[in-house]
């Protein structure tokens, strides 16, 4: 059963909501290769959430979920492995 539209598009505007914080706020905490990176796991995250809109998917609800996640496990990693500091 197909998910209402607004409540898809409420999914999207949270999602490019995140753009701002936490992917834009992380070049404090990440060197510009870091913020680069996770901009540009958010632009394809972007493309699924649109694609999933389209389809009136309810994987949709799940992305802003799953771009945190992204988020905070791509931090983490940096700083535990590369030695990223705030």
């Amino acid at each position: 059963m197909p998910v209402e539209r607004p409540v898809q598009v409420g999914a999207l505007v949270v999602y490019f909501a995140m753009l701002a914080f936490p992917f834009s706020a992380s070049t404090l905490l990440a060197p510009a290769e870091g913020v680069a990176f996770l901009l540009a796991g958010w632009a394809a995250g972007l493309a699924l959430v649109i694609w999933l809109v389209r389809r009136r998917s309810r994987w949709a609800l799940a992305m802003p979920v799953l771009a945190l996640a992204f988020w905070v496990a791509t931090v983490w990693a940096g700083d535990v492995l590369l030695g990223w500091t705030a």
